[in-house]
């Protein structure tokens, strides 16, 4: 019972820390294009996932429109009313993701930063309440960014399971055809002359080690597949532990 307990509040501790490690943002001078601001900076593992989650999150979540800006790793929702920041003033959202490993152990930077005009951008000295509910928006991309990650990872599972099953179906049809031939053959092993029994029953033996080969086989792959539905059980606890 001990053990039971302690395996659970592992599980619990270690949802927290992941959740904890996905939305790690530190305030940091950026890079957008040709131009430095103040931004929210986190990480990811793959970039051009990072770019759709954002555009859909944008899209879905904030009610934003988005275009390319100045960089090719640039997007941008220009001249906007966002009374998620600011209540009276209209700017620009940038986020900046970056597309390839740069020797970062896998990790990848996203940014984002919020702009009144070319000069005025939100930071903690002189926007301090603009710049947390900042924050709280890049959190909350970043939450959206691995709920779409883990949803990649457990599509490319399910892919594989429907390939498993797909093998064993065509096991399973080769198994049958071959009983099917081994009947055949029973029925021949009957009217057969003498010499020619021993042929048979020995293609008769041979069906049936395949038959037994093709059966382990599917033995096997549905073992991977008990292994793949595992993965994807906690795939969705991570899912869970985000929201």
């Amino acid at each position: 019972m001990k053990k039971i307990l302690f395996a659970a509040i592992l599980l619990v501790a270690n949802s927290f820390t992941n959740y904890a490690q996905n939305t790690v943002v530190q305030e940091s001078t950026f890079p957008f294009g040709k131009e430095n601001y103040t931004a929210w900076v986190g990480a990811v593992e793959d970039g051009e996932l990072a770019k759709d989650a954002y555009e859909k999150y944008v899209e879905k979540k904030l009610g934003l429109k988005t275009k390319r800006g100045d960089g090719k790793h640039v997007v941008i929702s220009e001249k906007i009313s966002f009374a998620q920041v600011s209540s009276n003033k209209r700017g620009d959202l940038l986020f900046f993701y970056e597309e390839k490993d740069d020797n970062k152990n896998g990790k990848l930077d996203v940014a984002m930063a919020y702009t009144f005009g070319y000069d005025i951008v939100v930071n903690s000295k002189d926007y301090p309440e603009e710049m947390k509910k900042l924050e709280t928006i890049m959190k909350n991309y970043l939450l959206f960014y691995y709920e779409e990650a883990y949803n990649k990872q457990i599509k490319g599972l399910e892919g594989k399971i429907k390939d498993l099953n797909r093998d064993i179906e065509k096991n399973k049809s080769k198994a049958k055809g071959l009983e099917k031939d081994n009947d055949k053959l029973a029925k021949k092993v009957g009217k057969a002359k003498a010499e020619d029994k021993m042929k048979l029953e020995q293609e008769k033996v041979n069906n049936q080690a395949e038959i037994q080969r093709l059966n382990d086989s599917n033995g096997l792959i549905e073992k991977q597949i008990n292994q793949v539905q595992s993965e994807i059980a906690a795939i969705r606890t991570k899912i869970s532990a985000l929201k």
